[in-house]
């Protein structure tokens, strides 16, 4: 990208030609810790994972996803959409650290014309954190329609609220590591399901191969879970944008694991029909005029894969009462229809119903009790000081009848049929009372918590009130409106 004829330096407008501007940025590069890395992207079949550093900030941007992704001591805490540099003016990729912070940041057009002041005509919004002295930066914008897309002079744009969150959590000096990556590992936060990602090629730098992702693939020990047939389709998908190829999910039913076929529609995880409801011993019958799966008389909408069901799981709760909780600790989808709630609370885990019996899972609910059941796994028998108790084993779970659980923990257990709910609420221990009656406690008076302290002031060598910055960036993108620039440039 040329430089501009005049450019902020020192405090100072300096007039500079186009070589000698260059010998400058090249030696700010060399002695400022803000750019360690610059080079043209490139596209890449890597499943490439960011190691954070494990104290501090870190911000990683990676170009064909759209995504800036915070970093707090080694772990994600937040991923924000963002815009990109258009494919004639791209952002730069590798390894950078930010070098300033401003806020409410004059904008300088990069080649010249009336400076735009803070306002809602400034297309750098209200926050600036520059990571290259050359303009290039991570800042808000006056167009939010342009997120998601690749419309900028090379900065990133993030919404005005995003980056206004963002911006006291990140220091001068943070690193930033900016990627070209088309292939990428998702996990849906809801059900666990782990997805290949095959983002578009913004600045046409090619897409992998069939062959180099499978080699990918196998390198990361996912060789086998992707046919080859799949990544080529998710391939010429990822031309309109992002595609998905997804792997079986981890689900459990009444204490039994299984992996589950998924596939993915527009960004959702769907399971696979028939093991689901295999799963719970419900019939499968095939409405072949509505394209829908039939049980009893309920009525399934399904997405067909390949002469495949696959159901979302909204449609499995609102159709058949199958609820879903994603268990973290084991990294396994729970599928339950009887919901069960411990002192109010939802268990993540149901009950299983068999007959005309409910069975519910002792350990789990002792542990939300905050106590422990111990049972023989070979006898099928919960354990006491001086009693046991019948129960069924499934998986690695002992389920037991609501009078067994009932007795077992010292527990008051409802069954609500009608709701398919079973409540479990903790018995107060009742302490004999000896001697004179206490006197009736006092009503605790409520604690009001402490006036919040204002917000720290932004230390002086970081942040500006008002500042002027000379970005590369446009007003207004191609289409858009254009912004007027004041009359007169601020002093």
């Amino acid at each position: 990208m040329p430089l501009p004829a005049t450019w902020r330096y020192t405090g100072r407008w300096i007039k500079k030609t186009a070589w000698r501007g260059a010998v400058l940025v090249a030696v700010a590069l060399l002695v400022r810790p803000g750019a360690v890395r610059a080079e043209p992207a490139t596209a890449t079949a890597a499943l490439q994972e960011f190691s954070p550093p494990a104290k501090g900030s870190a911000l990683v941007i990676n170009i064909p996803s759209f995504t800036l992704t915070y970093f707090r001591d080694g772990k994600e805490v937040k991923r924000y959409p963002v815009a990109v540099g258009k494919p004639t003016a791209p952002t730069p990729v590798g390894s950078f650290r930010i070098i300033s912070k401003v806020v409410n940041p004059t904008w300088y057009p990069p080649f010249g014309g009336r400076p735009v002041p803070p306002g809602p005509g400034n297309p750098l919004g209200r926050r600036w954190l520059g990571f290259l002295p050359s303009g290039y930066g991570v800042h808000g914008n006056n167009n939010p329609s342009s997120i998601g897309k690749a419309v900028s002079l090379g900065c990133v744009r993030m919404r005005n609220e995003d980056v206004e969150e963002l911006f006291p959590l990140i220091p001068v000096g943070t690193p930033l590591m900016i990627t070209y990556e088309t292939l990428g590992l998702e996990t849906d936060p809801m059900t666990g399901q782990t997805c290949l990602v095959f983002y578009p090629d913004v600045y046409r730098r090619g897409t992998p191969t069939v062959e180099a992702v499978l080699a990918c693939l196998k390198k990361s020990g996912l060789d086998g879970h992707y046919a080859p047939a799949e990544i080529k389709r998710a391939l010429v998908a990822s031309r309109r944008g992002a595609s998905f190829v997804s792997l079986g999910t981890r689900v459990r039913v009444a204490g039994q694991e299984e992996t589950v076929e998924t596939t993915v529609v527009s960004g959702e995880t769907l399971l696979a029909v028939r093991p689901v409801l295999a799963a719970f011993k419900l019939p499968v019958g095939w409405d072949a005029r509505r394209k829908a799966v039939v049980i009893g008389t309920a009525v399934l909408p399904v997405h067909l894969v390949e002469q495949r069901s696959f159901a979302r799981l909204g449609d499995l709760q609102r159709v058949l009462g199958i609820k879903s909780a994603w268990n973290d600790e084991d990294k396994v989808l729970e599928l339950f229809q009887w919901a069960v709630k411990v002192n109010g609370e939802d268990l993540g885990c149901g009950a299983w119903y068999e007959g005309d019996q409910v069975w519910l899972p002792a350990g789990a609910i002792a542990q939300a009790l905050g106590t422990k059941v111990s049972w023989d796994p070979e006898r099928q028998v919960a354990l006491g000081a001086e009693k046991e108790w019948p129960g069924r084993l499934r998986g690695q779970e002992l389920y037991v009848s609501p009078a067994v659980l009932a007795e077992l923990l010292s527990a008051k257990v409802t069954v609500l049929a009608g709701e398919r709910l079973v409540e479990v609420v903790e018995r107060a221990a009742v302490v004999p009372v000896t001697g004179a009656p206490e006197a009736p406690a006092k009503e605790e008076q409520p604690t009001l918590p402490p006036p919040a302290a204002p917000p720290a002031a932004p230390a002086a060598d970081e942040v500006q009130e008002t500042a002027p910055v000379r970005a590369l960036e446009e007003n207004t993108p191609a289409g858009d409106p254009a912004v007027s620039p004041p009359a007169k440039p601020p002093r």
